[in-house]
């Protein structure tokens, strides 16, 4: 639907602007030549390393608290999620 609705605003002559997530539907198969694409411009969430152990300890720390000690705590993957947008 969105693909279709792109295509017909292109056709039109329009300046249609697509929006579209990372390994979502539109990350795969799609072909944007010609007059379908004349910029692209990718971001994403600076998420820490998941391989680094001080990652992982602290994420298994926090859920052991959390768990364990104190239920309002910071559960270990709030905590991972927090660290990309502070």
């Amino acid at each position: 639907q969105a693909r279709k609705q792109y295509v017909e605003y292109v056709e039109q002559n329009k300046s249609p602007v697509m929006i579209a997530v990372y390994r979502g539907k539109m990350s795969e198969g799609v072909d944007f030549k010609d007059d379908f694409c004349r910029a692209v411009f990718c971001c994403g969430i600076p998420y820490p390393s998941a391989n680094d152990n001080r990652i992982f300890f602290k994420k298994r720390w926090n859920s052991d608290i959390q768990k364990n000690e104190n239920p309002s705590y910071l559960s270990g993957d709030a905590w991972y999620r927090q660290q990309a947008y502070r």
